[in-house]
């Protein structure tokens, strides 16, 4: 505002933005992401999804079922303690340049979870473009 000697305010300036689009953009962006939970919480294959350093932030029932661990066991870089012992450098070696590289990743695997079950499965990511 615009002050007199005295210090009182003589004056306001206000500024207004338009945000319609903003405000369209987030609730098309939440609806996706209810969209995508939707289908992914009701899939019968393992989804997963990770941010750009490949640390796990979503895994879907279906995936937590295969490698017998508990949301919170996957996140970060934890779900690498799922895969079979015989097979976790290579996938956590092939997973890594993976992510480095920003290439597509596929390779066949097992699981090895808390009570002893084994689980093959065929696992494949590739990075979300916008």
């Amino acid at each position: 505002g615009i002050k007199n000697q005295d210090g009182e305010i003589l004056e306001l300036v206000g500024i207004s933005t338009d945000i319609s689009n903003y405000k369209d953009a987030l609730e098309a962006l939440l609806e996706s992401k209810e969209r995508f939970r939707t289908l992914a919480e009701s899939s019968p294959v393992g989804i997963y999804y990770t941010d750009n350093d490949g640390n796990c932030e979503y895994v879907n029932p279906t995936w937590l079922e295969m490698a017998g661990m508990e949301f919170n066991e996957a996140m970060g870089d934890k779900w690498i303690e799922a895969i079979h012992p015989d097979d976790r450098d290579f996938v956590a070696e092939k997973w890594e340049e993976s992510v480095a590289s920003a290439n597509s990743w596929e390779y066949e695997y097992r699981f090895l979870s808390k009570d002893g079950k084994t689980t093959w499965v065929y696992g494949t990511a590739s990075k979300l473009l916008d």
